[in-house]
């Protein structure tokens, strides 16, 4: 295997689009692509859309999209359509297919030694970045073209088939969304304000212009982190010092974005410490279980969404979270009606917040 540098085998492609004047359809924004995704997942649609004067760089199918601003997060996948996005958002892609496949360029640049390359060498203070020269540096092993599709193909198999487990997961949500209202509504049982049985905080986020908290081994929340029910770990961590400022909850500890994604929920399977737009539920013991508040507030996410107030971004504080009015059946009666209607709601998590996240290469073929 021969070492090459970035700049050797992959280049920026640079295509300047006018927003105003464009054939494309859809532009990307540092929000559309999640940590450690393989592909972009989602996309806005530039007509109407209020993008600023920096979105002039198009993309094609196929291409590389990597955010360089704050590389802590992760952000780079392939795009599956045409566009535009930020001169912040680098387009990648291959300098010769013979050489260097355009997926196994997207696999090495999701492993954990090129993050951690870009975590080392990134710049800036409080808003990092990542430029072209730093990336262009950046070396890596080159495996012959047949090693790298047959890494390809089967990183590519993983890929299909977490994705097909989302669907499924999300299919079974509905399913159990469903079966509470069905379980539930209309039979009586009292509202009761959140505060009243689990106490209710927010989290808070170590200065980052003070590089002794960050970058340790302490699990720090944010939205990024609660794509699945349970986590179990995160993109960012934190050192001691760092956590020392923080206020930590225990485990089985109800984690709702309130600000911008309302509505996103998550149990942590681990101690740990989150951010300041998380809202977290401690269910007090006997009185409440975090497994059915979660689904509880599931069942009224839409009209909590429609509770908060901002324009830029919605927000929800503590006190109006705290204030929240749920259904809260004694236990015993929530437990004899789930024999009733034969669903039992397990903790069936996947083992891990981030299937084949980050973890594609190297594999050995």
């Amino acid at each position: 295997m021969s070492i090459v540098k970035f700049s050797e085998v992959a280049h920026r492609a640079y295509t300047r689009e006018d927003r105003f004047n464009t054939e494309k359809i859809y532009y990307v924004g540092g929000e559309h692509i999640d940590s450690c995704e393989l592909y972009v997942t989602k996309k806005g649609v530039i007509k109407g859309s209020t993008i600023g004067p920096m979105f002039y760089c198009g993309f094609t199918a196929g291409q590389i999209l990597f955010v360089t601003r704050n590389p802590h997060l992760k952000k780079c996948s392939i795009a599956d359509f045409d566009g535009i996005c930020s001169e912040k958002t680098f387009v990648i892609e291959t300098k010769d297919e013979s050489i260097l496949t355009q997926e196994y360029l997207a696999i090495i640049m999701q492993s954990d030694d090129f993050w951690n390359y870009c975590e080392e060498n990134k710049s800036g203070g409080v808003n990092y970045f990542l430029n072209w020269s730093t990336l262009a540096d950046y070396e890596f092993e080159l495996p012959p073209i047949k090693q790298q599709l047959e890494i390809a193909q089967k990183v590519m198999s993983a890929y299909r088939l977490k994705q097909s487990y989302k669907k499924l997961l999300d299919a079974t949500r509905e399913m159990v969304k469903s079966q509470f209202i069905e379980m539930f509504k209309e039979k009586g049982y009292p509202l009761r304000m959140l505060k009243s049985f689990a106490d209710v905080s927010t989290g808070g986020t170590p200065s980052k212009a003070n590089l002794e908290y960050w970058n340790g081994d302490k699990p720090w929340v944010s939205a990024e982190d609660m794509k699945n029910k349970y986590v179990y770990d995160t993109c960012e961590k934190v050192t001691e010092a760092g956590y020392a400022t923080c206020k930590i909850i225990p485990v089985d500890t109800l984690m709702y974005v309130c600000r911008g994604s309302i509505g996103v929920m998550a149990i942590n399977k681990i101690e740990c410490a989150t951010n300041q737009s998380i809202c977290r539920a401690k269910c007090h013991d006997n009185v409440c279980n975090v497994e059915f508040l979660y689904h509880a507030l599931m069942y009224q996410k839409d009209n909590i969404k429609k509770m908060g107030t901002g324009t830029s971004f919605k927000s929800l504080n503590q006190t109006s979270f705290s204030e929240l009015k749920t259904l809260n059946p004694q236990l015993h009666s929530r437990s004899a009606t789930y024999k009733r209607n034969g669903l039992l709601i397990r903790k069936t998590a996947i083992k891990s917040s981030r299937p084949f996240q980050c973890a594609y290469y190297p594999l050995t073929p």
